[in-house]
């Protein structure tokens, strides 16, 4: 929760149906979802991850749907926690994890930015798709209805690209 130190969250953040009893959220700003991050030789295949070591944040809905996965393959890979996203990216690149799960957009961002990104790769599979939304304090949908309509006129206007362009580099 924002806990009063907030007006709006600027981060990304899923909007999911058990956040939405501690904050309310915006419309959505993109569509993202869990993924891997994984050395040239790594596992392409949560199905491939049996014995091995792969590393999240804690407390994300992609460490949710990670722990959700591993146990519909039955598989016994071992989940080791990070502090932040760069900690589990370089625990990749050390050959410390298997592989890293994180937003795809996080992951994109991390791997483009790294030099030793060259040799980690991104898998191929989807863990979920994530509405990425700004939280808001709960149950103000003045203020709400304020923050969506100023993401509508950006959309509308295509300044989002800019916001894109900055956020993800050029290719975005």
């Amino acid at each position: 929760a924002l806990d009063g130190k907030a007006d709006l969250l600027c981060a990304s953040a899923t909007a999911s149906l058990s956040r939405r009893t501690k904050v309310d959220f915006s419309i959505p700003i993109f569509i993202d979802g869990a993924s891997f991050a994984i050395g040239p030789n790594g596992p392409r295949d949560v199905a491939q991850l049996a014995g091995k070591k792969v590393g999240v944040l804690p407390g994300t809905t992609t460490e949710q749907e990670l722990r959700r996965a591993l146990k519909a393959t039955h598989d016994n890979a071992t989940v080791v926690l990070v502090k932040t996203n760069q900690e589990g990216i370089d625990a990749l690149a050390k050959g410390e994890i298997a592989a890293y799960f994180a937003d795809r957009a996080t992951l994109t961002f991390l791997l483009r930015k790294e030099k030793e990104a060259a040799n980690l790769l991104m898998a191929d599979t989807y863990l979920s798709v994530e509405p990425i939304a700004l939280a808001l304090r709960l149950g103000d949908s003045a203020f709400r209805l304020q923050v969506d309509t100023a993401l509508s006129h950006i959309y509308r206007r295509g300044a989002i690209l800019e916001v894109f362009r900055g956020a993800f580099g050029p290719l975005a």
